[in-house]
């Protein structure tokens, strides 16, 4: 039997004995699972299913976004740095810590780290992204020895550093910020998924979430998603700054999603 990476074995439907040797045909459960069907023909920008991140823990996702052959998925909600579902200011994540934008998300990118290190059903993720607003350099995937090291770089390909110092690098990423190019401002029956369970759902405290963009026109400001329904790139990340969260993006094969 074919079983796709990301699919769960949930139980031995048959057993064979063959001398010194015992196999057992599995049943295959998708992790993906369709929720809510946006109407249009096939898969579509805006449909929800569920996906179970690790044994025993599923979130809502949306469709953001595709290509032929891969699925981008945001989580439906805000999330904290310890995995749980964002409830309150408290959860508040920086962007950048050193008050300009040129060394790019390293704040949000090590809260992304620690929510999704044990997401051990999500693929590892292969991803490259130029800064949008031209600010910081790039964000970059290579392959070493096996391992995936996802990289921040200056507009100079100096490397970034984290907020403790060291170098930006982040070793088997499974998750990232969402684009600016992947969002657009809140257009009621379109894209409410992009704005649900923001303030204005009476989630208290909880304002907006982060993208991956810096302003174009200053360093100091940051793409972002809020609960006025705007994508805009007016907002700045400072310890002042309360309300802000992620919300990760996953990218998974096509033919992972169920219908």
């Amino acid at each position: 039997i074919f079983m796709s990476q990301h699919s769960m074995k949930i139980g031995c439907i048959s057993e064979i004995k063959n001398d010194k040797s015992l196999s057992c045909l599995y049943i295959e459960r998708s992790l993906a699972t369709l929720v809510n069907d946006t109407g249009e023909e096939g898969l579509s920008i805006g449909d929800k299913y569920t996906y179970e991140v690790k044994p025993g823990t599923t979130y809502n996702f949306y469709v953001l976004s595709q290509d032929k052959e891969n699925i981008s998925l945001i989580v439906e909600r805000n999330i904290c740095k310890n995995g749980t579902i964002a409830t309150t200011s408290s959860c508040n994540v920086l962007w950048y810590k050193e008050d300009n934008n040129v060394n790019g998300p390293t704040a949000a990118y090590e809260a992304l780290e620690s929510i999704s290190n044990n997401w051990i059903n999500v693929p590892l993720m292969n991803y490259n992204y130029s800064d949008e607003g031209n600010n910081y350099g790039k964000i970059e995937t290579t392959e070493v020895d096996g391992i995936l090291k996802t990289k921040i770089y200056k507009k100079d390909e100096t490397l970034s550093k984290k907020t403790s110092g060291i170098d930006a690098i982040y070793i088997n990423m499974r998750v990232r910020l969402p684009e600016a190019s992947e969002v657009s401002n809140h257009v009621s029956g379109q894209n409410d998924y992009l704005y649900g369970y923001l303030k204005e759902n009476k989630i208290s405290g909880i304002d907006a979430y982060w993208l991956s963009s810096s302003h174009s026109g200053s360093t100091r400001y940051i793409w972002y998603v809020d609960y006025r329904g705007r994508a805009t790139d007016g907002h700045y990340s400072d310890t002042a700054r309360t309300g802000m969260g992620v919300r990760p993006v996953i990218t998974v094969p096509m033919y992972d999603l169920s219908s």
